[in-house]
């Protein structure tokens, strides 16, 4: 076991190390990779320090004890700014989320500080410590409180995307989803013996031995991806006004925000904002570019952001998304009609129309029209 452990240890060392030395020669120093840093520079330290625990090694024990001890209260929160800076503007960010952390500030100073002085002195020098000892294992629920709503953000995050961008695979909010999952299932366990072991005693193996390969493999995972991981900023008003449970085309509100919604803006002005909007979709055809976006498109109408989702919700009664990839399979289904075009491969004439995965054009297809676009083909060269 001692090796497999050792071997465990090691690879995490290797990793963290590896890791951090990429973040800090990634040319983009964005906040979210700052965050990423910390995190790592985090990580490594607990795994020096559970390294010194299991070889008895002090001086490597004590210098890094307690980052080791409150990185189970500080995970979670820097995990949660980690997901924000990502999908939110930088500014004031940190200062906003101030509060989430004088709890993991105060348990360093009323419990790591103490505990490092218990082991080092081994007395207890602060006698409040042997009362809490039992429990303070479970200070990691803190963690996991903050592990949950990072999780109900990114949900969140993917549907807005959906009022957002034509295409929603432009980013990939999956892994950063498992890496909160697998830090939660280990929480979950943690804290599952924990409590067996305050019912039934001590148990005859060592919970740290789960725990830190659940940390290792987790950090292996987020190391991968959060590299690479660039910022994909959403507009702040529709993260507010927008909960997981709504469908993709709608936004659930109440009658009487809707109407004051509505209010906000010119009925006869928004008419006449449709009618330019057919025009510029018929004409200029923007839905042919992959990348097109909300922003983008009200660039084009030159209207705020703000207006151009409120116009598609409330008055066209279609998200951006379902809006945009309609005209798409339109633009599919008549160059598949043109026999000029028969020749011509299915996912080249996807990708002419503005989609960029064959999984999502598939999908996207047979849900518009009923039937997948191989077998639209047919029909059509049936005829």
């Amino acid at each position: 076991m001692e090796v497999a452990l050792d071997f465990i240890l090691y690879l995490g060392f290797f990793i963290n190390v590896l890791i951090l030395y990429l973040l800090f020669k990634n040319r983009e120093n964005g906040f979210h990779k700052k965050v990423l840093f910390v995190i790592f520079l985090w990580i490594l330290l607990a795994v020096v320090c559970f390294y010194g625990f299991f070889h008895r090694n002090g001086i490597l024990f004590f210098s890094t004890f307690i980052f080791e001890d409150s990185l189970t209260v500080f995970i979670g929160p820097l995990l949660l700014l980690y997901v924000k800076s990502v999908f939110l503007p930088s500014h004031n960010l940190l200062k906003d989320n101030m509060k989430n952390f004088v709890f993991p500030l105060l348990y360093i100073f009323l419990f790591s500080i103490p505990i490092w002085f218990f082991f080092y002195k081994e007395e207890y020098v602060f006698s409040y410590i042997e009362v809490f000892q039992d429990y303070i294992s479970l200070m990691i629920l803190y963690s996991l409180f903050y592990c949950l709503l990072a999780l109900k953000l990114l949900y969140k995050v993917e549907h807005v995307i959906k009022h957002y961008y034509s295409n929603n695979d432009i980013v990939n909010v999956g892994w950063i989803k498992r890496i909160l999952l697998g830090i939660i299932v280990v929480i979950c366990i943690d804290v599952l013996f924990t409590i067996i072991e305050l019912i039934m005693g001590e148990l005859a193996f060592d919970v740290l031995y789960f725990t830190v390969t659940g940390v290792i493999f987790v950090i292996t995972h987020l190391g991968y991806y959060g590299i690479t991981q660039s910022r994909v900023l959403l507009p702040v008003f529709l993260l507010k006004n927008n909960t997981p449970e709504q469908n993709e085309d709608s936004v659930i509100i109440s009658p009487d925000k809707k109407e004051k919604e509505q209010s906000q803006y010119d009925e006869s002005e928004m008419k006449g904002l449709v009618v330019l909007l057919n025009d510029v979709m018929n004409h200029q055809k923007p839905y042919l570019d992959p990348d097109v976006s909300l922003s983008s498109l009200a660039d084009v109408l030159n209207i705020k952001e703000k207006m151009l989702s409120s116009l598609l919700n409330k008055y066209i009664d279609k998200s951006f998304y379902t809006y945009i990839n309609e005209y798409r399979v339109n633009e599919v289904k008549e160059k598949l009609s043109d026999p000029a075009n028969h020749h011509l491969k299915m996912m080249t004439i996807a990708y002419d129309c503005g989609f960029n995965s064959k999984t999502s054009f598939n999908r996207i297809f047979k849900n518009t029209v009923g039937i997948s676009p191989s077998q639209f083909k047919i029909n059509i060269i049936e005829r």
